[in-house]
């Protein structure tokens, strides 16, 4: 029989071809991905920064009615868009509730803002006691963007009827 097939000179340049092209691939996947988690990282670390630069004081919190008020500082370089409470009871039971601006996504505290925010909780304030708040911060990065903050606990001595 007189068979013909590719030349070795010609298959040796195909697997060549092919495995340059094949690297080229893997190359551009690898520094997609690298360039996505180091995208991610940088993300992160200006989160935590400005999580850290922007320390919030709750100065007092009162009963107007049925209502809360809060009066927050903000003590830090960064602008607070929204803060999200968890209220823990003396039940031991839990609430969730949101200081938050009309309309929704302006600025709630400046940067060293002050504010003094009412809010309408889902349960009756004269009959509970709140025994501590959780809340979560969602700040603004300097990059025009947010971030949401780790959330952080303080025990509520009493919340008397504002003066």
């Amino acid at each position: 029989m007189n068979r013909k097939g590719v030349s070795p000179f010609i298959a040796t340049v195909l697997l060549i071809g092919a495995a340059v092209v094949l690297s080229i691939i893997v190359v551009q996947f690898m520094r997609g991905f690298s360039n996505e988690q180091t995208g991610n990282a940088e993300r992160q670390a200006a989160i935590s920064h400005g999580c850290s630069k922007s320390t919030l004081n709750f100065q007092e919190i009162c009963r107007v009615e049925s209502d809360l008020r809060f009066n927050v500082k903000n003590e830090g370089s960064y602008g607070v868009r929204n803060i999200s409470l968890t209220y823990f009871l003396d039940a031991g039971s839990t609430e969730i509730g949101f200081l938050d601006t009309t309309p929704p996504g302006d600025i709630l505290l400046g940067r060293f803002g002050f504010a003094s925010v009412i809010v309408t909780p889902t349960f009756d304030i004269s009959t509970v006691i709140i025994e501590k708040i959780k809340y979560i911060k969602t700040i603004d990065l300097e990059d025009g963007t947010t971030g949401q903050c780790a959330a952080v606990e303080f025990n509520v001595n009493s919340v008397e009827v504002c003066s």
